[in-house]
């Protein structure tokens, strides 16, 4: 477990929930897929590839914010996402995977890591994917 590397990301960017069973989501979509015959220029439609491409931007800006924070404190970071299960129902894009992040606290030269499952739920406003929520 990574004491300061999990309260920071518990502070700023993740909610610790359990995860009893790490099958479907529960719940319903809250509105109706968009029209998106008429997308402007900026807008993109729904899809398994810009579904990832929002999934690893956001895990990227994090990363980076997260090591721009605790770089003072732990080297090495690490940073794997692997076994990624990617479904689209409607507007709403569900990501599960694995996961693996660790550091190396800088002072006693401790290795810490920490390994789990996760799920990240998207939905698409007609022009991107939005992140509505996650669990980890």
């Amino acid at each position: 477990m990574l004491p300061g590397f999990r309260l920071v990301l518990a502070l700023e960017y993740w909610q610790t929930v359990s995860l009893s069973s790490f099958g479907s989501p529960t719940g319903t979509p809250s509105q109706t897929p968009p029209d998106t015959t008429l997308l402007g220029p900026s807008c993109v439609q729904p899809s398994t590839e810009t579904l990832l491409q929002a999934f690893w931007g956001i895990l990227e800006s994090t990363r980076s914010a997260i090591i721009a924070s605790l770089n003072a404190l732990y080297t090495d970071f690490q940073t794997e996402i692997d076994d990624l299960e990617v479904t689209i129902n409607g507007s709403d894009g569900f990501i599960r995977g694995r996961y693996v992040v660790g550091a190396t606290e800088r002072v006693t030269g401790r290795r810490f890591t920490h390994t789990g499952k996760g799920i990240a739920h998207f939905r698409h406003n007609g022009c991107s994917w939005q992140l509505v929520s996650y669990q980890y």
